[in-house]
């Protein structure tokens, strides 16, 4: 090893080509590590057993100093350094690395920079006689912004202070390697300087190292947040440049494309990191006290929960067909769109819909501590004064009801409380803001507390709205009611639905004309682009007959049977399909696709023939026969859907074994 008695040592060789004596510790510990390093002072070597490389005056001098002044722009980073110097690095690597060393010097200059033009005022402010009193007046107060044309951008005056902290944890890494104490140190250091990405680089070392340090995964994950939403805000900001420009034509509108793609795919990987951040950050967040249950940093951590419940609630409510509809309690609507869309072997082959968490270790221990933390309200109670805090709330319900981690019917005796108090029930009157959480607030509140309860819950509301907000709030019920229908009609529940068509009956005003897309209706919840006119009332008279004919097929008790001596008038008046009908595509357009409600299209005899048929098994009274009767042979006479397909001078637009489409076109 170098001897500092020796020409040839570290000490000698330092003092011997930077004239500073004596030899500094700091340069001569940083010398040593690279004598260690492999490929660059002969004989050196990292690897058991270690080998401290040879000094040789004259012929190691140049990489000496390369080595010393590399490790200070490259802010100690051993293996960059050393990579560099064997060639190792090259092109955009290299540039990249020189943009952050050149990054991190100037937030370093700029925050010495701030106080040192500035000293000279403070100076005078200090040593003047009449010096303010500093228990009571701002020191700022007294000192003015320097010359903008000085070249030091404006910096925070307690800049400098992380910058110090920095430098002494880095100085401290250098003599002895670095703790994850320093590491962390050093990431807080970058976070407040705003290089967020070596904030985040520094955290997962300090993570490294000790793999539950609380304040590491704090900065981690807080980093990995920034990143994202400022990657967020360019997509933004280049989207409306993008939308401003219209079609690319020049070289400038392909650019501002493609680094509006750069920015999303950036924020498209900052949203998986933080998949696998987030719940370490959870399970490891700082304490008041090593024992504590209070939190450090209360509404960071209020960010982390939420942003995190809404992650595992979009993973378990996803798009992994056909498990998120069996997780989900949503088997009959699973169902219905495999009939609708044909075979289901053809579309998931032999897979088997499952009910199994698609949850990690580590997501299911941190949302079982949200769950803990719902549970104890005194412990640290989901805050709420939070935004959107009803939402979030229910989709932590939902997520113990759908992975069945315990405790279902406790929690939702509270929530409901929460939901159901004076007033508008929160989440109805966010609508459709979160249309899945909407969706599954109707099938868990008929689940647990009845169609009627239900009812109750959207009439209180309504009744309580003012004025103003009447129109708007009837326009959430009828949503409420379209996803109501559905949610019995795919269960075969055709009581069910013959009570809420007729509630919504009543609600409804638009009786002919026009349907806006925006204010008339909705999007169905299993099928892109298809959409209900929820404002129609002949939709909803559509939808009562359609409900009371299925259940008479169904040979449900109790289902009035008068329907059927309109049968005839009411085909007839379901000739105009534009009011009652489901639309496909933009649905201000007239010639998109027309589309009978489930299917089923009553303007013919099909479904109205069955329909008689098994009411007349199911023993109609006497005086009823023989219309009945008359009404089953008129219209068996009748061309059927089938016929009028297969006629060769009409087609239907669509999927033919999928009928009920109405829009026809000549051959």
């Amino acid at each position: 090893m170098g001897n500092k008695k020796k020409p040839n040592g570290v000490v000698a060789t330092i003092e011997r080509l930077t004239g500073q004596t004596p030899c500094p510790e700091h340069l001569r510990s940083c010398l040593n590590k690279y004598l260690y390093v492999d490929g660059l002072f002969q004989g050196g070597r990292s690897r058991p057993p270690k080998e401290l490389g040879r000094l040789e005056a004259g012929k190691t001098d140049a990489l000496v100093l390369n080595v010393l002044s590399l490790d200070i722009v490259f802010a100690g980073d051993t293996q960059l350094v050393a990579r560099i110097l064997r060639g190792e690095v090259e092109g955009p690597e290299l540039s990249e690395s020189l943009t952050s060393a050149e990054g991190d010097l100037n937030r370093r200059y700029e925050a010495y920079g701030y106080w040192v033009l500035r000293m000279k005022q403070l100076r005078s402010v200090l040593l003047h006689e009449e010096r303010p009193d500093l228990r009571t007046v701002r020191l700022h107060e007294y000192i003015k912004s320097p010359d903008p044309q000085t070249g030091v951008a404006h910096n925070s005056p307690f800049a400098l202070r992380a910058v110090q902290q920095l430098e002494r944890s880095e100085a401290k890494g250098r003599i002895g390697g670095a703790s994850a104490s320093d590491l962390v140190d050093q990431a807080d250091a970058y976070f407040t300087l705003g290089d967020l990405a070596r904030a985040a680089t520094k955290a997962e070392e300090a993570i490294a190292l000790e793999p539950q340090n609380a304040h590491a995964w704090f900065i981690r994950v807080m980093a990995a947040l920034r990143l994202r939403n400022e990657a967020l805000q360019h997509v933004q900001s280049y989207q409306i440049e993008a939308d401003e420009i219209g079609l690319p034509l020049t070289g400038h509108e392909h650019w501002v494309a493609e680094r509006r793609n750069e920015f999303l795919e950036i924020a498209r990987r900052q949203d998986e990191l933080l998949m696998e951040i987030l719940p370490n950050a959870l399970l490891n967040w700082p304490r008041a006290a090593p024992r504590s249950a209070a939190y450090e940093h209360g509404r960071e951590w209020r960010l982390v929960r939420d942003q995190f419940i809404d992650a595992v609630f979009t993973k378990v409510c996803g798009c992994d067909f056909p498990h998120c509809y069996a997780r989900n309690g949503l088997d009959a609507e699973l169902q219905n769109v495999l009939a609708g869309r044909g075979s289901a072997t053809r579309l998931i082959g032999n897979v088997s819909p499952s009910r199994d968490s698609p949850l990690n270790d580590k997501e299911t221990a941190a949302l079982r501590l949200m769950l803990d933390e719902w549970d104890n309200p005194l412990n640290q109670p989901l805050s709420r004064l939070d935004r959107n805090h009803h939402g979030r709330n229910f989709k932590l319900f939902h997520l113990r009801w759908a992975l069945a981690l315990g405790g279902e019917g406790a929690h939702w005796s509270r929530l409901n409380e929460l939901l159901n108090g004076p007033g508008v029930n929160p989440l109805i009157e966010a609508s459709p803001a979160n249309p899945e959480v909407e969706r599954l607030l109707v099938a868990h509140s008929v689940r647990n507390n009845g169609l009627d309860a239900h009812i109750a819950m959207l009439e209180n509301g309504r009744n309580k709205a003012v004025n103003e907000y009447q129109a708007t709030l009837d326009f959430k019920c009828l949503r409420q009611f379209g996803l109501l229908f559905h949610h019995f009609w795919v269960r075969r529940e055709y009581k069910n639905c013959i009570e809420v068509a007729q509630r919504a009956n009543d609600l409804a005003t638009v009786k002919s004309g026009y349907l806006d897309c925006d204010r008339d209706g909705m999007d169905h919840p299993d099928h892109d682009g298809l959409w209900w006119p929820l404002r129609s009332r002949p939709y909803w008279q559509y939808l009562k007959v359609l409900a009371t004919l299925g259940g008479m097929q169904a040979g449900v008790e109790g289902i009035d049977g008068s329907v059927l001596r309109d049968c005839e008038a009411l085909m007839a008046e379901f000739e105009d399909v534009d009011v009652y009908s489901w639309r496909l595509g933009d649905v201000d357009e007239p010639e998109d696709l027309r589309i009978a409600p489930y299917r089923i299209d009553l303007r013919f005899p099909d479904f109205w023939l069955a329909a008689v048929r098994s009411y007349l098994d199911a023993t109609p009274k006497p005086c009823e026969l023989d219309e009945l009767s008359g009404l089953e042979s008129r219209l068996a006479a009748l061309p059927r859907e089938d016929d009028l397909f297969h006629n060769s001078d009409m087609r239907f637009a669509g999927l033919p074994q999928e009928g009920g489409v109405f829009q026809k076109s000549e051959n």
